[in-house]
């Protein structure tokens, strides 16, 4: 969550919101921790930052990741195929993203394992649907 709380004061300070956002999207890619609810940013940080504050921090975080949940949610099993691949690539150093190119995968499956940000576009739709949703519960 720190990284979260960080990476939205850095891109307010030095106005680069879409390198903030696509590093906290690699990061979060990366590992199989669940997606974080407002309601456990909220918890963690109530009396740190105003309640304005921390919808902010929770819509950048949404919009980085590409999902809005409103409780603690397990990741995708395709998402957490995606960790346990890559980490097994580099368990047996295979280098990400050379090594992938040296498998033969299909171009699609090796984009996916290598975060790339394609695979966020397809749940912009349902995301915007639901910050609509969360604007609307305020």
């Amino acid at each position: 969550m720190l990284q979260i709380i960080w990476r939205h004061i850095d891109c307010r300070q030095h106005h680069c919101t879409e390198d903030a956002s696509d590093a906290l999207r690699l990061i979060w890619c990366s590992v199989p921790e669940a997606y974080l609810s407002f309601k456990e940013i909220k918890r963690a940080f109530r009396g740190i930052f105003r309640a304005e504050e921390l919808k902010n921090i929770y819509d950048f975080y949404a919009k980085a990741v590409g999902e809005f949940s409103e409780s603690v949610q397990p990741r995708s099993l395709q998402h957490l195929c995606r960790s346990i691949i890559r980490s097994t690539l580099r368990e047996n150093q295979i280098w990400i993203p050379e090594g992938l190119r040296q498998t033969c995968l299909p171009k699609s499956i090796e984009s996916f394992l290598n975060l790339e940000k394609v695979f966020i576009a397809f749940n912009e739709f349902a995301l915007q649907s639901r910050f609509q949703l969360m604007k609307m519960s305020f």
